[in-house]
């Protein structure tokens, strides 16, 4: 997946729509087919390159959430508007006992605060290029790490790349291109529903006073 590809290993990326992709890659290819181009050695001495990078993760626009006595009287409204049923005197009378006791005690929590958090990467990567006229090598290991604006929700990937090849003659050219993935994801806070979206329903439904 593309998620497994180390950007920085990257030489360019052609797109094939239509015709060009079906005709080489079949029916599997009507949506289009991206060919990407690894990076290859080049001759002369060789030029290492170090690079990182950090940075931070945060919704655009976070929901707004509503607090205790808001979300008590959407409650009551909610009875209010509906024919078949009689609203209570006290609004209070709707809450179940935890929630009468955060109420009581002035206690409430701010479930966004509780499921989401500032999200970071961190990426950090060594290259290695060089070679002769007939001989050419490329090598590459890079590190990133990302922990995700959901809680508990993280994904590690450490990848390795070796691309050579050797021209004894202008009519022959054997190469290798070796890559080592190895990818760890924590995915327990984004699990996903039938649509594919995480569903946060409990996270946005849940009372503010609803937690002991």
């Amino acid at each position: 997946s593309l998620s497994d590809i180390n950007s920085g290993d990257i030489a360019n990326i052609d797109v094939l729509k239509d015709a060009a992709a079906t005709s080489i890659y079949g029916s599997s290819a009507s949506n289009g087919v991206l060919l990407i181009t690894t990076k290859s050695g080049v001759g002369g001495k060789a030029i290492i390159k170090v690079n990182a990078s950090t940075g931070r993760v945060n919704l655009a626009q976070e929901p707004e959430m509503f607090n205790g006595e808001e979300f008590m009287m959407l409650k009551y409204d909610a009875l209010v508007g509906n024919p078949n049923a009689t609203p209570p005197a006290d609004p209070t009378s709707l809450l179940d006992a935890i929630e009468i006791q955060n109420y009581n005690a002035g206690r409430e929590v701010n479930w966004h605060d509780k499921l989401l958090r500032t999200g970071t990467i961190n990426q950090a990567g060594m290259s290695v290029t060089g070679g002769t006229d007939k001989f050419h090598y490329y090598f590459n290991g890079d590190v990133y790490n990302e922990t995700g604006i959901v809680r508990r929700s993280t994904f590690d990937r450490y990848t390795f790349r070796l691309n050579s090849d050797y021209s004894p003659n202008k009519y022959i050219t054997v190469g290798a291109k070796v890559q080592y993935i190895a990818t760890k994801a924590d995915e327990t806070g984004t699990t996903l529903g039938p649509d594919g979206r995480a569903d946060f329903t409990d996270f946005i439904g849940n009372s503010p006073w609803g937690q002991t």
